[in-house]
């Protein structure tokens, strides 16, 4: 070949032979092709074993394209494959005579298995390697994954547990991320269960030991007082027409029972019992026999009238009597019932036996009561003797009994709200007690218990049928000034809306009796609990004072200081949710000029809870409200109040002069930070307490069983 490059310059080296360092040239295997006279081509020379020769003149005898492009043409050709025993990259090259004419070539064959040999083994390395690094990537994903799932796996448990019932799972809160935030979430929500179910647990004990609502709650005092007695009967159903509609008839009785009840509650008296188709009712307190007279004649006139479901009826026999009468409640079945014992009750009776329809008949007692007021309207009374008794008695028609009505006193209004107040002063106070009616519309049920404000009732509003608290307020609170200030005070506390807040419905004067009107709620009021077991267990007591908390943020937001913030005004339900009630003394967080101030000198609330500012007479704030706050939690985890004394100026002058005695002095295993939020509660100055319910809320928020 080297030869036959000086001799004739045919191309260069090619792909497929390589030149050592001495310039000699080398290549895998070698074949020499040759073109004999006779045509054709013959291998003369080879390096390859046999049977690979073989394969090879096969290849090349089947490929004369191949042959002819370099043994006719002269072409060199760079790369060509033959698959022999393994796979051949061939490199052919023209060899040429004296006078420039292919007339054989050289080939030299490169095995590709062989070099790619190497290649193949790394990437067998690149694959075992990939997949082992695969398999080691699966094993720690998936340990890793088990680490970080751990906590997600531990909070599905947890919850799983939960909805059991058992909230006492621990939660990993010191992650990051979004699990982290999830699993702190998740504690504080099984925290906020144990606590509920605590505090119910609680209260449902304690609640085991009250009186029965439907007899202890509903019990009055019994009491002896001069009263009158109106006794109606309402004659048309003594004798029920064979054929007539039952349900008919009972529904005229009880359309006919209202209008005397009606006719009584206008006139401050009010329905005591019921018997068939006679109704007695009762009036108290001065001028009853006047008061009792004048209902007569209205229920006479109501009765008479009409309605737009019934026909005109006969008017009833009425029979007035008085004299001194026991009152109270009795139980003799499972539900308490008012009861009123006397001889006026049995005077009626008998009375009522001697009446004709229309007539009123006065008992001897009563006649005298009224002689008075009969001379000066110029009515004489003769005085008989009944038929069937011995009984004194005086017969007064209703015409004649309307003249007795002042003419001038009646009003315009509709019928149904007509007051006739015949022999009656301007003003009437209304017996209120179990069994009254104020208005015709709140029913009194029981008394809920007594405060500084007045008398707190439970009773039925008959216009939505519903339970309510009604609280009726102190002769001396029903002054012009007062009255207003009230009013003014009220209408403040009416604005709140939240479910920690008791709401305040309506304030309104029935029958001489100025009342508030409250949501009701049974339950216990956190001054129970505490003279019950003396203080509160930790959790229930947390609860109960971010409630109070969220309450009075409530109030503070629309603008209402409470100022009487005390454990007799925390109500706590069968459910455990605290609600914060009675803003009789609440007043604006900032007073205009047109809602005044208090008088100089004037200290509203209960000593044990005012902050030192109030008790200084000075105009307080928000902050006043937190110091009220760290006194009931002073009390809920200790049992023990921060001041005492055998006197109430003993009591001031620690609120404003001495320090409380840290409350782990009480309770040794109180939380740290539990008594410092209690500490900066009770702060002799304002600006050192808090400055807002949301940031004691969030402290105590941050507090957990």
């Amino acid at each position: 070949e080297q030869r036959n490059r000086a001799e004739h310059g045919g191309p260069g080296r090619q792909r497929g032979v390589e030149e050592d360092e001495e310039g000699g040239i080398h290549c895998y295997d070698c074949l020499g092709v040759r073109v004999p006279a006779a045509g054709g081509s013959q291998i003369s020379g080879s390096s390859l074993d046999a049977r690979p020769e073989e394969q090879l003149r096969g290849a090349l005898e089947a490929a004369p394209v191949l042959l002819g492009r370099v043994l006719d043409q002269g072409e060199a050709v760079a790369e060509h494959d033959f698959e022999l025993d393994d796979r051949r990259r061939a490199y052919l090259q023209p060899l040429y005579d004296k006078s420039g004419e292919p007339v054989a070539a050289v080939a030299g064959l490169t095995s590709l298995d062989r070099a790619l040999s190497p290649f193949r083994r790394i990437l067998s390395v690149l694959v075992v390697a990939g997949l082992g690094s695969l398999l080691v990537a699966l094993l720690l994903s998936f340990a890793l994954g088990r680490r970080l799932s751990r906590p997600v796996r531990q909070l599905a448990e947890a919850a799983g547990a939960a909805a059991q019932g058992d909230y006492e799972q621990p939660i990993e809160t010191g992650q990051g991320g979004e699990v982290g935030h999830l699993a702190r979430a998740f504690d504080s929500l099984l925290s906020d269960l144990r606590e509920k179910r605590q505090i119910e647990s609680y209260v449902s004990d304690l609640s085991r030991y009250l009186p029965d609502p439907d007899v202890g709650e509903t019990l009055s005092e019994p009491e002896t007082s001069p009263a009158a007695l109106l006794a109606v009967e309402l004659g048309r159903f003594a004798t029920p027409q064979m054929g007539q509609d039952p349900r008919r008839a009972v529904e005229r009785l009880g359309s006919d029972l209202r209008k005397v009840a009606r006719a009584a509650s206008a006139h401050g008296g009010r329905l005591v019992s019921v018997s068939g188709h006679r109704a007695l009712a009762c009036f108290q307190g001065a001028d009853r026999g006047a008061r009792a007279l004048a209902a007569a004649t209205e229920a006479i006139r109501r009765l008479v009238a009409g309605d737009d479901a019934f026909d005109a009826v006969q008017p009833p026999a009425i029979a007035v009597t008085t004299g001194d009468v026991v009152t109270g409640s009795v139980v003799w079945g499972d539900t308490p019932t008012s009861a009123l014992v006397g001889l006026p009750v049995q005077q009626a009776e008998t009375l009522l036996r001697e009446s004709m329809p229309g007539d009123i008949l006065l008992s001897k007692g009563a006649h005298a009561l009224l002689k008075e007021s009969l001379d000066e309207a110029g009515l004489e009374l003769a005085e008989t003797r009944g038929l069937l008794s011995t009984q004194s008695l005086f017969v007064l028609s209703a015409p004649v009994a309307e003249q007795l009505v002042k003419p001038e006193a009646r009003t315009a209004a509709p019928d149904e709200e007509r007051r006739a107040p015949a022999l009656v002063p301007a003003t009437v106070t209304t017996a209120v007690g179990p069994g009254a009616v104020l208005g015709g519309r709140f029913e009194i049920l029981s008394v809920l218990g007594t405060g500084g404000m007045g008398v707190v009732y439970k009773a039925r509003d008959r216009e939505l049928d519903d339970l309510v608290a009604l609280k009726t307020l102190r002769q001396d609170l029903t002054e012009a000034d007062s009255l207003e200030r009230l009013k003014s005070e009220l209408k403040l506390a009416r604005r709140i809306t939240h479910p920690n807040v008791l709401r305040t419905f309506d304030f309104g004067e029935l029958g001489g009796v100025s009342f508030i009107s409250m949501e009701y709620v049974r339950g216990l009021t956190l001054r129970y609990l505490l003279q019950q077991t003396g203080k509160l267990p930790f959790s229930a007591g947390l609860r109960l004072g971010r409630q109070l908390t969220a309450g009075l943020g409530a109030a503070h937001g629309v603008g209402v200081l409470h100022r009487d913030i005390k454990p007799e005004n925390l109500i706590i339900d069968n459910a455990g949710n605290a609600k914060l009630m009675d803003f009789g003394i609440a007043s604006p967080l900032r007073r205009t000029p047109s809602q005044g101030r208090e008088t100089p000198g004037t200290v509203l609330g209960t000593p044990h809870y005012l902050s030192p500012e109030q008790l200084q007479g000075q105009e307080p704030d928000a902050r006043a409200d937190f110091y009220a706050c760290g006194v009931v939690f002073y009390e809920m985890f200790t049992g023990a109040l921060p001041f005492t004394g055998t006197k109430p100026m003993e009591i001031v002058v620690a609120h404003i002069k001495e320090e409380p005695a840290p409350p782990s002095s009480h309770w040794d295993e109180i939380p740290p930070r539990l008594e410092a939020l209690i500490l900066r509660c009770l702060a002799k100055e304002p600006q050192e307490r808090y400055p807002d319910a949301e940031a004691l809320h969030r402290d105590l928020e941050s507090l957990r069983a």
